[in-house]
Parts: structure tokens; C-alpha cells; sequence
């Protein structure tokens, strides 16, 4: 049956004949409270992804966008990420799709670290691509911002991981920068070794401010006050990893 819906909508898209109205139709089965329903509505749209036009995308991604950060299931994160995956996507739906992860990435506790961790790899996935390629050195400006205003530290750092990653070892045609001259550009121009330095020191000065009077701490009682899902360790160790990272690139 799912076969034969995803058929159908597909040679109506092929003849330009689903208007608006319809696809609020297929969309009002995921808002039934039925989750095997809206998984399949969702394999539908998924399956038919390449023959979507721009208006389609823009009504599912502002659908999309609507639910609540709290709420978001991996299956949507995934079905957003598919249907921004073929060359024809509009840039509008792109940077949409990344406004979309960026707001999960950003909310301190979502459902689970897991939707957050799979949001943060799709979002970086879709900035690597050659569209986005002039953008992305402004997101890793954004991040360091996040970090200047010690907010979403760890994603942050973790994007900027990734994307620095994502540039090429030697010189290249199409690319501004290498691993090792955007870093450099970072730390120099940007101050992202002193934001880090700085972070790190206030981060465990919150911490230590927010303790009791006492000798020696545990584990559970660091995580309490940390302010999110990851634990104090993962804290330290995050921002000293990248510090580390940094180094290796130099």
C-alpha cells in the first residue's frame, strides 16, 4: 500500500497536479498521534524525494519546522536530510533544512543526546556540500561566537571539527582555504584559540561556583550542573580534544 501511495503521488507531482490542499491532506496523517502512520507517510515522501519541486519542499520543511525541538524523532531529522540530498534542491530548502538542525543543535536539552548528535552530523553533512562551500566559513564564525557567548559550546566545537576537516590538505582551485591556513586565519584573525582558553576557564568556574563546600566531588554531582546532557568529563575533554586537534592541523 505504501508502494502504491508513493507511485500515485509521484505521477501526480510528474503532472504538476498536487496543489497545496493536498499535500495538507498527506501531511494531516502524521498529526494523528498514529507513529506507524506518519512513518509511512514519511517513507513516502522519503521514496519520491528526487521528484519533489521547490514549492513541495517548502511546504514539507515548514511543516517540518513546526514541531516542537522537544518532540523532533530521528525519522524527521532523516527525512529532511533526504530530501536535500539531490542537485536540483533549492537553495532556499537547503539553508532552511540547516536553519532546521541549527535549532535542535542549539536547544540545550532535546529529547535525547542522540536526536541532538544525529541533527549536528546531518547539519554539517549538508554544509560540506559544493553549494554551501562560501557559507560554511561563516558558520564556523557562528561558532565561535557560540563560544565567546558560551553557548552550545560542545556543538559548536564539534562543527568546527568537522567542517575544518572537510577542507582540503593542499592548496585547491575551488576551495579559500586548507586545514591548516582557515585554522590559522581562526586563531589569528579571529581569536578562536582565546575563546577557547577563555571558555574552558569559565566553564569550570560556573562549575566550581555552583558547588558545595567540600573536599572532594563525584562524577553524578559535576553532571548535575553542567546544564545539559553531557557530562562534566565530556565537557573538559571535548574542548581539550579540539585544542589538540588544532595543534595536529599546525
Amino acid at each position: 500500500m505504501i508502494q502504491r501511495s508513493a507511485d500515485f503521488l509521484k505521477h501526480m507531482i510528474n503532472e504538476n497536479a498536487v496543489e497545496p490542499d493536498q499535500l495538507e491532506l498527506v501531511w494531516s496523517a502524521t498529526q494523528k498521534g498514529d507513529k506507524e502512520a506518519k512513518l509511512a507517510v514519511y517513507k513516502v515522501l522519503s521514496d519520491i524525494a528526487l521528484h519533489f519541486k521547490a514549492e513541495h519542499l517548502e511546504f514539507i520543511i515548514t511543516k517540518i519546522s513546526e514541531i516542537p525541538v522537544n518532540e523532533i524523532i530521528s525519522e524527521e531529522i532523516e527525512l529532511v536530510y533526504e530530501l536535500s540530498r539531490y542537485s536540483l534542491r533549492p537553495i532556499s530548502y537547503v539553508k532552511k533544512s540547516c536553519d532546521f538542525y541549527w535549532n535542535i543543535i542549539r536547544e540545550a536539552k532535546p529529547s535525547s543526546a542522540e536526536i541532538s548528535e544525529q541533527a549536528l552530523n546531518r547539519f554539517c553533512d549538508i554544509m560540506k556540500g559544493w553549494e554551501l562551500r562560501e557559507q560554511r566559513f561563516n558558520v564556523l564564525l557562528d561558532c565561535i561566537a557560540n563560544i565567546d557567548k558560551e553557548v552550545s559550546v560542545l556543538a559548536s566545537i564539534k562543527i568546527m571539527k568537522k567542517l575544518i576537516d572537510n577542507y582540503p590538505s593542499t592548496a585547491s582551485a575551488t576551495e579559500q582555504y586548507t586545514k591548516t591556513t582557515c585554522l590559522d586565519h581562526l586563531v589569528a584573525e579571529k581569536g578562536l584559540l582565546k575563546a577557547l582558553i577563555h571558555d574552558l576557564k569559565e566553564f569550570k568556574a560556573n562549575i566550581k561556583s555552583k558547588l558545595p563546600e567540600k573536599e572532594t566531588y563525584t562524577e553524578s554531582e559535576l553532571d548535575k550542573l553542567t546544564g545539559d546532557n553531557h557530562s562534566y568529563v565530556t565537557h573538559i575533554s571535548e574542548r581539550l580534544s579540539f585544542i589538540h586537534f588544532g595543534k595536529k592541523i599546525f
